[in-house]
């Protein structure tokens, strides 16, 4: 079972702006630059059959490219445990339209997918406990910061292994936005 995720392919540009803002906290282990997306859903574990089905499913989405805003970190659990640092997206028509488009894919080819309420995010590392303090006025003087803008020219199919010392993301298909 793989552990899959639908999200947006970051330009270089983004991610090395993105990696700038990892660091200043000992109590984090930041994510590679090259391993940043734009998370849009968490479709979970899936099997290798169900991954080629949602592949062929997702070809079938249309819209065109869109301007996207990253807008400020914050933390959040994981539901895995840990707590995730994380650039958020501000949420606008043309995300939320994305996002609606793939589960009404979902839905009408009956592949089953939790529909979870969460903002689509650019994970950039994970939050081991300690240093409360640091941690919150990190997060308190971050959590506005423009982080830039970027157009979304495609959107992918991301395969993600995770431990605590290693977050490897593999994009197993890539759709453009035309």
């Amino acid at each position: 079972m793989q552990h899959i995720i639908i999200g947006i392919p970051l330009p270089d540009f983004v991610k090395k702006s993105l990696y700038l803002q990892c660091c200043g906290l000992s109590n984090a282990h930041w994510i590679e630059a090259e391993q940043f997306h734009l998370t849009l859903i968490d479709a979970g574990k899936r099997s290798g059959t169900e991954v080629l089905d949602i592949i062929n499913v997702l070809q079938e989405v249309a819209l065109p490219p869109f301007a996207i805003d990253l807008e400020g970190i914050a933390s959040f659990s994981s539901g895995h445990g840990f707590q995730v640092i994380a650039a958020m997206a501000a949420i606008s028509p043309p995300l939320n339209k994305l996002k609606g488009l793939i589960y009404s894919q979902f839905r009408n080819e009956k592949i089953p997918i939790e529909t979870k309420t969460f903002q689509p995010h650019v994970a950039l590392g994970i939050l081991n406990p300690g240093n409360t303090t640091k941690t919150s006025l990190y997060l308190f003087e971050n959590q506005a910061k423009p982080l830039g803008t970027f157009e979304a020219s495609s959107f992918a199919l991301i395969e993600t292994r995770s431990s605590t010392k290693h977050t490897l993301c593999e994009i197993l298909a890539e759709f453009p936005l035309c």
